[in-house]
């Protein structure tokens, strides 16, 4: 039997893909060496494309040092493979993931709340 959260994931994948604001997409940088040395490696950028729902930061996040209100909250769907190290950008413009939220915090997450800036 599927656990409920899986069905609310599946549910909020289909939400986020009706109702997504803006483009959001996760890059994937890749570096190749080269074959000599003293060659510059070859480094190719992958944009993957995410359904999102991109909103002003709630004032119950911000604390006035790791999140102020001037940033951002991107929705993603639970299953979306992002950490804070990855580079994102919303309408083409690069953000920094300075927090994530798992809903639940525990188990099968249904949707990710990325608190960004820039």
């Amino acid at each position: 039997m599927a656990n409920i959260y899986d069905r609310f994931q599946g549910t909020a994948k289909r939400l986020l893909a009706q109702y997504a604001t803006g483009d959001v997409a996760r890059l994937v940088i890749t570096s190749v060496p080269a074959a000599n040395e003293w060659e510059l490696p070859t480094v190719t950028t992958e944009s993957i494309e995410v359904d999102a729902f991109v909103t002003g930061v709630s004032e119950k996040y911000a604390d006035g040092e790791r999140v102020i209100l001037s940033d951002r909250m991107a929705i993603v769907a639970g299953d979306v493979p992002i950490s804070a190290a990855d580079n994102v950008t919303i309408d083409g413009q690069g953000v920094e993931v300075v927090q994530i939220i798992a809903v639940p915090a525990a188990g099968t997450a249904a949707i990710k709340k990325l608190i960004v800036r820039g």
